[in-house]
């Protein structure tokens, strides 16, 4: 094998972390050059041995006393001796993309339905202890760049990602709706939980951040539908809305009612199974009071709220508003 008298690394790019030199015949009296963003380590069966930091180093028995204590190097002249060299990128590489390969199952609290929502983001590592990141990552590799260190570490990534989103709506203190505002405290909380994780492998977490939390338009669509229908439900007056679900099937099934001319409310609500209990109680609030009507104006406060809040599109907001001042 080839013996070389000058010994560098020039990454091909800033994604390469560590490499091998291809050699592993070493000449004392050889010029090691380390570069200002490296790191070289010396190797022998499989043990490190030696380490150098920045700078031009001349390999002797002085500056590889432990390497000299196991292969018992003679002293001065040219004489070769066998040894990996391993050199490390300590650069932090700041731009790295994360993403949830498929949805993340939530029951949003704010609306009791089950939604599924997507996310996006940056993250960025650091080599902070070289010796355990070639123990614990490289291995037998001569070789790992950026690519190969997001491939290993991916699913467990997206796995305290999705915990920690899953943890925030299902302890009712978010929606799906307002989690984009919570973002920075989401991400640091990942950044704790997976940060950890790297630092076994002697990787550092630089930086983690979200850019969206999406959620599926058709998911949108129907939490804007069930928006509409408490807005309907609202407009009953003595009806309450407290139990959100019982209220707008409740008025669902009086509409129905309302196109049986045979047959009135209560046999309808009877018939479907919601018990006399419900039926007493929608029945004798309608006919206990009239519904209070809501002025045009509420209601066109109330839409314009939804189209601000991002619950119904501009195409639906501008359709229903026309319809509002066409009843007036």
């Amino acid at each position: 094998m080839a013996i070389f008298d000058r010994i560098k690394y020039d990454p091909n790019d800033d994604t390469e972390l560590v490499w091998k030199f291809p050699s592993d015949e070493i000449t004392l009296g050889s010029q090691l050059i380390v570069q200002s963003t490296q790191e070289a380590i010396f190797r022998k069966n499989g043990q490190n041995v030696d380490f150098f930091e920045a700078g031009s180093h001349t390999l002797s028995t002085n500056n590889l006393p432990i390497l000299n204590s196991l292969v018992k190097l003679p002293f001065g002249g040219k004489t070769p001796f066998a040894a990996e060299i391993w050199f490390l990128n300590k650069t932090p590489k700041r731009d790295l993309k994360w993403g949830t390969t498929s949805p993340i199952p939530l029951i949003d609290p704010k609306f009791g339905i089950p939604v599924n929502v997507r996310a996006f983001g940056q993250w960025g590592i650091e080599i902070s202890d070289s010796i355990t990141f070639i123990d614990q990552m490289v291995g037998a590799r001569n070789f790992a760049d950026t690519t190969q260190i997001y491939e290993y570490f991916r699913g467990e990534l997206i796995q305290d990602i999705s915990e920690i989103i899953s943890n925030a709506i299902s302890s009712g203190s978010l929606s799906v709706f307002n989690i984009n505002a919570a973002l920075s405290n989401i991400a640091t909380a990942a950044s704790e939980t997976f940060g950890s994780r790297l630092k076994k492998y002697g990787i550092t977490l630089t930086n983690l951040s979200f850019d969206r939390i999406n959620i599926p338009q058709e998911e949108l669509e129907k939490m804007q539908g069930i928006m509409l229908k408490r807005m309907e439900a609202e407009q009953l007056g003595s009806v309450q809305v407290s139990d959100s679900f019982k209220t707008i099937k409740t008025f669902d099934i009086l509409s129905e009612a309302a196109k049986n001319e045979g047959g009135g409310v209560l046999p309808v609500l009877t018939q479907i199974g919601l018990g006399s209990a419900l039926a007493g109680s929608a029945a004798t609030q309608m006919a206990a009071s009239k519904p209070q009507e809501i002025g045009i104006e509420e209601k066109l406060k109330k839409l314009k709220s939804l189209f601000d809040g991002g619950l119904i599109n501009a195409n639906e907001y501008e359709l229903k508003k026309t319809k509002l001042l066409e009843d007036f």
